[in-house]
């Protein structure tokens, strides 16, 4: 059957329109793996290739820090970088429009991108697919490779990835033309590793999700190498990264979100002390926290507060800092110390893009997802210089941060003490049945509805602070950030309720715990 055929006369049920409009958000579509419009999205990423003179593009299964039972689809670049804003919206637009318009709208795209050419023709495509660790990513992985058999095009399936290694696979396999090795990926760190001489163990939170499989295998390759065995201890395990997750789902009361939005310890560490790392489940968020009676975590400001000072010391040349809206405050003023600290959109390509304004930008949202661009391979002494090599090649991993961070424990401890005292805040999120019944303006501030914006203004009446109501782009919830010297618990609470009672909440009122 042609390709016309397939697309025009008895169209399969996998590429039938979704019952209801999808947003390509800034994390792509995640919804039930029953939902998701898997083959339509498939298709985009086809034509992009077939468009591009057959690069490779990536489509990545995961739903980062949602629930287990979710699944979601989004793709990479062929710069390993996403989607920007021009093909974000010709994806909602394939993946939207009617069965009957379907294939017209697909040869419009084509035509347009492709020379002129008709959607089928021109050079074969190349799909890059990487999921994380969720069950449901077998089968669609099997429908992507199902699909694109009707069409000229060659799959890779990586099988397991996280999310900043499927940004580096794409990348280089474009570089270098051809598919990249998948365990090359570990080679930039395992270098920095052996420089940095990394060798106190760290405990790690991985979120029951893809951090066990990255950590184990750098675990594995050290060993391998007899890292070990140069400064053997007598114990058995011979690891630097101590995995504490033995079992469980993904993100289940754990991980850097849980942590840090719900304030709690993991399920499987209620009774630990000291110092540990957690990596959200696809691994594109990273966090410190500690146990010592009470929990406190270094997250994304702390950690782009850290390494501004350091690098403000180590080397002279424009620095910035890109922060987001949600940054703490006292934070911002902090960093400004030392460098312009410059705020960006929510999504971490915008991140990006604003930290190439500058010779060296540190990027990092409060959630732990970020990194540094620097401009030049080479800035200063061999110190710097692999620091550079291991970021230069990595895309926003927060890996590259953690490895950082651990040398500079190491190498500069004083750079991890206190010099700010955070103000106060509280996160919350409401399910509703449809969250852009919220609508913001450029400056985030809620412009509907009429009734909970003026709810937001009775309530910053009586205290100074910054308040953020935004609908998820991945989720069925409405989270409300607020920040403030006194009362923000309160604060949050009472905006919560209201968007409960006026968004259409469901399920369980808001409430705040403090076990």
């Amino acid at each position: 059957m042609d390709i016309k055929s397939f697309l025009t006369k008895n169209l399969p049920p996998t590429l039938k329109k979704p019952p209801t409009t999808l947003h390509y958000g800034t994390s792509g579509y995640r919804d039930l793996p029953s939902k998701l419009p898997i083959s339509r999205t498939t298709l985009c990423a086809y034509m992009r290739s077939s468009t591009l003179a057959g690069k490779y593009i990536g489509i990545l299964l995961t739903a980062s820090h949602n629930d287990a039972r979710d699944n979601g689809i989004k793709l990479v670049d062929h710069n390993g970088e996403m989607f920007d804003r021009t093909w974000e919206g010709v994806v909602d637009k394939i993946v939207n429009c009617e069965d009957n318009a379907f294939y017209s709208e697909l040869n419009k795209v084509h035509r347009n991108y492709g020379n002129f050419r008709r959607f089928g023709d021109g050079p074969k495509a190349n799909i890059i697919v990487g999921r994380d660790t969720r069950e449901s990513g077998v089968k669609l992985v099997e429908e992507i490779v199902a699909l694109m058999g009707h069409f000229n095009c060659s799959v890779v399936d990586y099988g397991v990835v996280s999310t900043p290694q499927m940004h580096y696979l794409v990348a280089q396999s474009n570089r270098l033309n051809m598919v990249m090795d998948k365990e090359r990926y570990f080679d930039m760190f395992i270098d920095f590793i052996r420089f940095a001489d990394l060798r106190e163990k760290v405990n790690v939170d991985t979120s029951n999700g893809v951090a066990g499989y990255v950590l184990s295998s750098i675990n594995e390759r050290l060993s391998a190498m007899g890292y070990f065995d140069q400064h053997g201890d007598g114990e058995d395990e011979q690891v630097l990264f101590v995995i504490t997750n033995k079992d469980g789902e993904v993100n289940d009361r754990c991980g850097a979100q849980y942590i840090q939005y719900e304030k709690q310890v993991p399920y499987h560490l209620e009774n630990a002390k000291g110092l540990y790392a957690s990596f959200d489940g696809d691994m594109d968020r990273f966090i410190y926290f500690t146990v010592n009676g009470t929990l406190t975590y270094i997250d994304g400001d702390r950690q782009a507060n850290i390494l501004v000072k350091y690098l403000s010391e180590k080397v002279s040349c424009k620095i910035g800092c890109v922060l987001s809206d949600y940054s703490n405050s006292a934070a911002v003023n902090e960093i400004s110390k030392y460098c312009e600290a410059v705020r960006a959109r929510t999504g971490i390509k915008n991140f990006i893009k604003k930290s190439k304004e500058y010779d060296i930008g540190v990027y990092n949202e409060p959630n732990g997802h970020g990194g540094i661009f620097f401009s030049k391979e080479e800035m200063g002494d061999e110190e710097i210089n692999n620091i550079i090599k291991m970021y230069r090649e990595s895309i926003a991993d927060p890996l590259a941060n953690f490895l950082l961070l651990e040398y500079l424990r190491k190498t500069r401890p004083a750079l991890f003490e206190e010099t700010y005292v955070p103000f106060p805040s509280r996160m919350l999120q409401v399910c509703v049945v449809d969250p852009t019944v919220v609508v913001n303006s450029e400056s985030l501030d809620v412009v509907e509805p009429v009734a909970l914006r003026n709810v937001i203004s009775n309530v910053m009446k009586n205290g100074k602070g910054k308040v953020f109501v935004r609908p998820s782009g991945t989720e069925n919830v409405i989270r409300i950030f607020c920040e403030a010297k006194e009362n923000v618990d309160v604060m949050c609470l009472t905006i919560a309720q209201a968007v409960y009672d006026l968004c259409g909440g469901v399920g369980k009122h808001p409430e705040i715990s403090y076990v």
